[in-house]
């Protein structure tokens, strides 16, 4: 830190999180990312990990937790379809989750399939007839 800033004052605090973002995390906003950390649901993780009886459960007592996005504006869909669990992605589609819908970096349910598991795997075939077919 330089001398000039005097400890505690909000140039010492612009200095330190601008010396953050540039080297550590490239430009990334840490602060956000420790702050909103905790907004995923247990719908979230029941999805990703492939638990339909959990998301079930999750379903009956708070039905809007299906569709809720977490910090990085993935919905249990997403998770659900990136870890390539296919009975918990039809069974969200037909409860009304949206295939389209995006996260904070733009990508729709099929994009995020491709990347993470490729166009060959079952679940991006599945996925692009049903974006045909809209």
């Amino acid at each position: 830190i330089p001398p000039c800033f005097k400890s505690g004052t909000a140039p010492e605090k612009m200095f330190l999180d601008g010396f953050w973002d540039t080297f550590f995390f490239d430009s990334f906003d840490y602060s956000k990312y420790f702050k909103k950390r905790h907004l995923r649901h247990d719908s979230h993780y029941a999805a990703g990990n492939g638990n339909l009886e959990k998301l079930k459960t999750i379903a009956k007592k708070r039905k809007d937790a299906i569709f809720q996005p977490d910090w990085r504006g993935h919905q249990p869909i997403h998770e659900a379809a990136r870890r390539g669990h296919m009975e918990v992605v039809k069974w969200l589609i037909d409860q009304g989750a949206d295939i389209n819908a995006k996260t904070n970096k733009g990508m729709d349910v099929l994009e995020l399939v491709e990347h993470h598991l490729g166009e060959d795997h079952p679940m991006y075939e599945f996925l692009a007839n049903i974006h045909t077919e809209l």
